[in-house]
């Protein structure tokens, strides 16, 4: 099987395409010059369309439908090595560097190898550590306690004043 995008239509218009080239040269006239072009940018277009259907609608719809279907279109199907997240010291590779390869992996399945995007560097900010937010009942009570009774309620749908009657 061929690329998974590669339809009835687009394979129509590519036979299609290669019959007029044929005639093309044999006559070689403008007139056959000029619909062999119509064809081949007919074809490119029936391409570029097919292609980006598959990947915004087709993709998507098998991933909640069908994984197995969307992992087999996703894979290659030449057998390539395993990803490997170890060093040669057979230790983990640390978060960034498998972040990086699995990106690496995942770009090699919907590219082509010459067409690989080099993946920028992003500056990475150093933050210090924050520490763990303690949340204790009476501190709670103490912000309900405080709350305006024209408040208006929160996300969940519930307003200050009840919420104010069932903590008394």
């Amino acid at each position: 099987m061929g690329s998974p995008w590669f339809n009835n239509t687009v394979k129509r218009l590519c036979n299609k395409k290669k019959q007029h080239f044929r005639t093309a040269k044999q006559r070689n006239r403008s007139d056959r010059w000029e619909r062999y072009r119509k064809t081949e940018a007919e074809y490119n277009t029936a391409v570029c369309e097919t292609k980006k259907h598959f990947i915004t609608a087709t993709l998507p719809n098998l991933l909640s439908n069908d994984p197995k279907k969307f992992w087999k279109a996703v894979n290659p199907k030449k057998k390539t090595s395993a990803i490997n997240l170890f060093n040669d010291a057979d230790e983990p590779v640390s978060p960034a560097q498998g972040a990086l390869l699995l990106n690496y992996a995942f770009s090699r399945a919907f590219c082509l190898p010459s067409t690989v995007p080099d993946i920028p560097d992003l500056f990475e900010y150093e933050f210090s550590v924050m520490f763990p937010v303690l949340i204790e009942p009476c501190g709670v009570m103490k912000v309900i306690e405080s709350l305006k009774l024209s408040s208006s309620c929160g996300i969940d749908s519930i307003n200050s004043k009840l919420l104010k009657q069932t903590f008394k």
